[in-house]
């Protein structure tokens, strides 16, 4: 099966991509106790929506403080199979390569709501309401692009903090552009088969419930 065979709607395929970003702190107050701090952060994405999508997220940073230098590494690794509603992570965090945190488990689609299980030392069921997960979200603000629509809220779940929470999120998409938009130095230019096909600006802000 293909993407263009198994996904309903105007939604076009999900493309795999890679991003590399680095990092460096602008500046920063002497307060803070901070002299510098340099990072890397990248982002993969890869699958079908016949065999489920797969991201990989790394975000590593340097801290100076002057009188030391702390590491601090994020890593989150996710599986997403929109056509059985399930949705797999691993989310782990270091300092100085110790491992301080991971939450792992699943999360499954059912009538009326999601269920997460949790994997590790705090194993347990939670119950939470109706939710979509990142793909699922990122097909939403495409297929909301495609038709004009510039505000949509919707609740995400996507194995964050302590795993056991959907969040609130309001997507506001702006008006289409064009690579020429940006100029010469656009990213766009650096993807050749992209560079001529529209894109949208989104901001996504996500909130606790309540908040």
């Amino acid at each position: 099966a293909s993407d263009a065979t198994a996904q309903d709607g105007p939604v076009p395929p999900l493309q795999a991509h890679r991003a590399i970003y680095d990092l460096e702190l602008k500046q920063a107050s002497e307060r803070s106790g901070i002299d510098a701090i340099y990072g890397r952060m990248v982002y993969e994405f890869t699958g079908a929506a016949c065999k489920g999508y797969t991201t990989r997220f790394r975000f590593a940073t340097r801290i100076n403080t002057g009188d030391e230098v702390r590491m601090s590494d994020q890593r989150l690794t996710s599986f997403e199979d929109a056509k059985t509603g399930v949705f797999r992570f691993d989310n782990q965090s270091f300092t100085d390569e110790t491992l301080d945190k991971q939450v792992k488990g699943e999360a499954t689609i059912k009538p009326g709501g999601v269920t997460v299980t949790l994997d590790g030392e705090n194993a347990r069921s939670v119950e939470l309401p109706e939710s979509v997960f990142p793909t699922m979200h990122m097909q939403e603000v495409i297929a909301n692009a495609l038709g004009g629509k510039a505000l949509f809220d919707t609740r995400v779940f996507e194995g964050s903090e302590d795993g056991d929470k959907s969040l609130l999120v309001t997507t506001i998409i702006g008006k289409p552009k064009t690579d020429a938009d940006n100029g010469a130095d656009s990213d766009g230019k650096a993807a050749a088969a992209l560079s001529a096909k529209p894109w949208w600006p989104v901001t996504a802000s996500y909130f606790n419930e309540g908040a």
